[in-house]
Parts: structure tokens; sequence; C-alpha cells
């Protein structure tokens, strides 16, 4: 069963976590220019995006956004809804062009395709009447279809590497150095740098640090305060997991997990 946690403010936003995949539906947060490790799938629900470049270009659309990993952008709907779906690289098995995209910006694409209505009607009800794990990965698959096929999905991982992020993933409270991993993986340092980031998609220690975030959101949701949670995720204060928040999400970490924030938080399974 996913695991919810309740607000004391009226919940009008949903985020859901898989291990290697986010889905935040509900109103817009206004993030500062950011960059993250993860792909990024955006849908205005009711009105239009507000797209702004790493140069500071501005494009409103209606259309559906794909922003490729590692691009500084920011991406907004004023006083509107969206659905942003964060893919880790995991996911494919080539890092896509999306399918049907039109104009594109600095690793930024613009989607022809659409959500079909039934979806659209799911994620627009979603916040308020948080969504079922499985409901929640059949809306996951949906805005995933605009992107690519499915059969370009779910790779196979080099089963080195498979153990190490089986290894990560139930050592949540370890915080291990590059050159641990790697003779865990029974690899050089740097054949195992290299070969993490093949198959993950980005830096071991780069992967880590997205690992650390998930914690710190893992403690906030059991209903730890900022400083524990950070303390807990392996930073030095709640200052410096701030940051680091911002500095991958646009956001701080009280706009989403505040107690006034009115965000249900649904951790979900592979």
């Amino acid at each position: 069963m996913p695991q919810v946690r309740s607000q004391t403010a009226p919940e009008d936003r949903a985020l859901y976590l898989w291990p290697d995949a986010a889905l935040y539906i509900g109103r817009d947060v206004a993030p500062d220019t950011h960059r993250h490790s993860a792909a990024q799938c955006a849908v205005a629900l009711d009105g239009t995006l507000l797209v702004r470049t790493e140069d500071g270009c501005e494009i409103e659309t209606r259309e559906a956004v794909f922003v490729d990993a590692n691009v500084t952008h920011s991406i907004a709907s004023p006083g509107g809804n969206v659905a942003f779906l964060y893919l880790e690289r995991t996911f494919f098995s080539q890092w896509p062009v999306p399918a049907g995209s039109g104009q594109s910006v600095q690793g930024i694409y613009f989607l022809r395709a659409t959500l079909d209505a039934a979806l659209r009607a799911r994620l627009a009800a979603s916040w308020s009447a948080p969504l079922g794990e499985a409901e929640a990965s059949e809306t996951r698959e949906g805005i995933l279809a605009l992107l690519l096929p499915a059969g370009a999905r779910r790779p196979p991982v080099d089963p080195r590497i498979r153990k190490i992020l089986g290894h990560i993933a139930t050592h949540t409270s370890d915080h291990p150095s590059g050159e641990r991993l790697a003779a865990l993986a029974g690899l050089s340092p740097g054949r195992f740098q290299h070969l993490f980031t093949e198959h993950a998609g980005m830096p071991v220690r780069r992967y880590l640090l997205w690992c650390r975030i998930r914690r710190g959101i893992e403690a906030l949701h059991d209903g730890a305060n900022l400083t524990r949670a950070a303390h807990e995720a392996g930073f030095s204060d709640s200052a410096h997991f701030s940051r680091t928040f911002r500095a991958m999400t646009g956001i701080p970490p009280s706009e989403v997990f505040g107690r006034k924030s009115g965000t249900s938080i649904i951790f979900c399974g592979g």
C-alpha cells in the first residue's frame, strides 16, 4: 500500500515518489531557475506553461514540455495547476528525443502530443483525492506515452550496477564513498564510475545526492522537522539540505513539505 502523509492544511497538491521517478500534481509552485539529473515532462492542466531557458528566454505554450537532464530551466503555470513527471535514466534504453516533438530550445522540447480527456480529468481531480498506487502508476505511464513507446523503457542494467543500486536502496542511512561501492561491485574505481554512469545515467556522487534528498523527504514524511531530516539524510544542517533541495528543484522544501503546504506525499513501489 502507498504511504500517504496527512496534512493540517487543505490538500491541493500531491507528490508521488517511486525509486526512479516522481510525479507532482497540483497548483503551480513557481520554481526558480534550476537543473537536475532527471528528465522532466510538464503538462498544464488548466492554463498555459511559461518556460524560461538558461539565457532568460521566456516561451508560453499550451503544449506539454519535455526537459532533458541537466538543462537549466524553470517551468511555471501562473495561477494554474500542473503535472510534473521526473524520470531517472534507468527508465530509458537511450535518452530520448521525444517522439512528435516540435520546437526545441536548449534541450527543452515542446510536444505536439496531448493527454487524452480521461487522463487529463484524472489529473485534474487527483490533488484533492490522492490516487492509489495503481492509479498513480497508470497516470505516470499515460504521461510517458507522450514521450516515447513503452518498448524504449526499462533497459537491462549490468548486474554489478544492479547490485550497487540495491545496496544503496537498502542502506539509506549509510553514506558510502565511490571507492567503497566500487569495491563492493568488484571493480576498479575508474571502471566503476564509468559503468555506473552508463547504466544509471549520472555519476555515482550525483546519484547518492539524489538518494540523500529522497531520504530527507522520507524523514519529513515521517514527521521529522527540517533539522532532523537534514541530519538523517547526511547533510550538515537544515540550511545545507534546503540549499541542495532548492538547487535541484527550484523551490525550498518548506514550500512542499511544510505543515501548511497542503501537499499529500505518497511513496509507491517500483
